[in-house]
C-alpha cells in the first residue's frame, strides 16, 4: 500500500500548522514563575479599581486562583486576568495597599481643582532639576506637569527624603535641594550625571537602579533601600494601568 504524495504533504502542513498554533497559545498561556501581581481593572467609566492578590509565583496562582480575593465568579473570563512581575512579594504588597480597592477618576485634572488637589504626585521636570507636589494646587496641572499617580504617603515621603538628602548629596553635585510637607525639590550642575538620573527614574519612570550596598550597612540604610524600592514598583505599576486604561 502506498501513500499517495500529496496526502503526505496534506497533512504534514495541517500538523505543522497545528503545532505552531499550539505553541503560540502557550506564550499567552505561560505565566512566570516569579513573584508579583494578578490583577484587574474594575472600568467604571469616568473611574476605575484595581482588585488584585499578591504571590510569590505568579504561574502557580493562576492554576489557584483566589476568586473572593478578586471579586470574581469562576466564569470570570481569564482573559480579562493580567499579571506584573515584581522582584519580591513584599513590593507587590505595598501596590496593593497603595493602590488596590481604592477607586480613582480616569481624568484627575478634569475633576479636580484648587480646594480638591486630588491623589497623584506631579512632576515638573525639566533638564537640570525636577520637582515634585504630593498635592498639586492649582488647575490644568496636566498642562504643566507629568502626573505621577498616587504613588506614596507625603508625609512618610517627606521623612525619607530628608533622611536620604546626605546620601544624595555624596552621590553627584546637588546644588538645589527642598523637603517640605508639599512637596521637594532638587537640582544640578551635572544634568548628564548617572546618579541624578537614576534618583530622577526612580519617580519618571519606577526605574530603580540602586543597590543595598548604596546605602548605610544597618537597619537605617535599610530602610531607606526599601522604601525608594517600593516606590519605584508602585510608579511602575501605576504607569503600566495608565497604559491599559489609555
Amino acid at each position: 500500500m502506498t501513500t499517495n504524495s500529496l496526502d503526505f504533504n496534506f497533512n504534514l502542513d495541517f500538523l505543522l500548522q497545528e503545532t505552531f498554533a499550539l505553541a503560540e497559545m502557550a506564550k499567552v498561556i505561560a505565566k512566570p514563575a516569579s513573584p508579583g501581581l494578578i490583577y484587574r481593572i474594575d472600568d467604571g467609566g469616568s473611574t476605575f479599581c484595581v482588585r488584585a492578590i499578591a504571590t510569590k509565583n505568579i504561574d502557580h496562582e493562576f492554576d489557584n486562583l483566589n476568586f473572593a480575593a478578586l471579586k470574581i465568579t469562576e466564569d470570570f473570563p481569564l482573559e480579562s486576568l493580567f499579571y506584573f512581575e515584581l522582584p519580591t512579594i513584599e513590593q507587590a504588597e505595598a501596590v496593593i495597599e497603595q493602590l488596590c480597592n481604592r477607586r480613582f477618576p480616569k481624568q484627575e485634572d478634569s475633576l479636580c481643582n484648587i480646594s480638591d488637589p486630588g491623589f497623584s504626585w506631579w512632576m515638573d521636570l525639566q533638564s537640570d532639576r525636577f520637582e515634585i507636589f504630593f498635592r498639586s494646587h492649582g488647575i490644568n496641572r496636566a498642562d504643566k506637569y507629568i502626573q505621577l499617580g498616587p504613588i506614596g504617603d507625603q508625609k512618610m515621603a517627606t521623612l525619607r527624603l530628608g533622611q536620604v538628602q546626605n546620601l544624595i548629596r555624596s552621590s553627584f553635585q546637588v546644588n538645589e535641594f527642598s523637603n517640605t510637607s508639599k512637596g521637594f525639590a532638587i537640582g544640578t550642575l551635572k544634568p548628564d550625571h548617572l546618579g541624578f538620573k537614576s534618583f530622577r527614574d526612580i519617580f519618571l519612570k519606577g526605574d530603580n537602579q540602586t543597590s543595598l550596598e548604596s546605602f548605610p550597612e544597618n537597619g537605617f540604610g535599610r530602610t531607606l533601600y526599601f522604601y525608594f524600592q517600593e516606590l519605584a514598583a508602585i510608579r511602575k505599576f501605576w504607569i503600566e494601568l495608565q497604559t491599559k486604561l489609555s
